[in-house]
């Protein structure tokens, strides 16, 4: 099982099952790894736009933020996570929507001492990210996480 991923699908992401390699790495003909120059030059050119990104992802999250608090609905924070980090993605880059969300669960850590709930918003800030490449809405990409009782007007089609 995950032979596509060398049997660590947590060190090892390959969504299209075509190699077995940790990002940033590619295999060579004699099954070998060899460093994937592109990669690294892509991540360095983000990392480049930050300062100019960052602030488009941040403002992108606090509206999500707002959007929660005002739903007020329990346990709906996963899903707004989820779609906060899939909309600033798609806004600025999926490197400034980390840097925020990552500074965002640093400060509620520090007010807030929410470190038993850290991982599973990280989880859902990991998930919109991801989805944020693929089509359709951020709301359909995170409906996995929509609970009872959520204002309908943000919900995927919703008014």
């Amino acid at each position: 099982m995950y032979a596509y991923v060398g049997g660590n699908p947590i060190m090892w992401v390959d969504p299209l099952g075509l190699q077995n390699a940790p990002p940033g790495m590619t295999r060579t003909e004699t099954g070998g790894l060899a460093v994937d120059f592109r990669y690294w030059l892509n991540r360095a050119l983000e990392a480049l736009a930050l300062p100019i990104s960052a602030p488009v992802a941040a403002a992108v999250q606090a509206r999500s933020f707002y959007d929660m608090r005002r739903d007020n609905t329990k346990f709906n924070d996963k899903y707004f996570h989820c779609v906060a980090n899939c909309q600033s993605s798609r806004a600025a880059g999926s490197t400034a929507a980390c840097a925020v969300a990552g500074a965002r669960e640093d400060s509620q850590d520090l007010i807030e001492r929410h470190h038993e709930d850290r991982q599973a918003d990280e989880a859902a800030n990991a998930f919109g990210r991801n989805g944020a490449s693929e089509g359709g809405s951020c709301q359909q990409q995170c409906s996995q996480f929509i609970v009872d009782g959520i204002n309908p007007r943000y919900l995927p089609g919703g008014q």
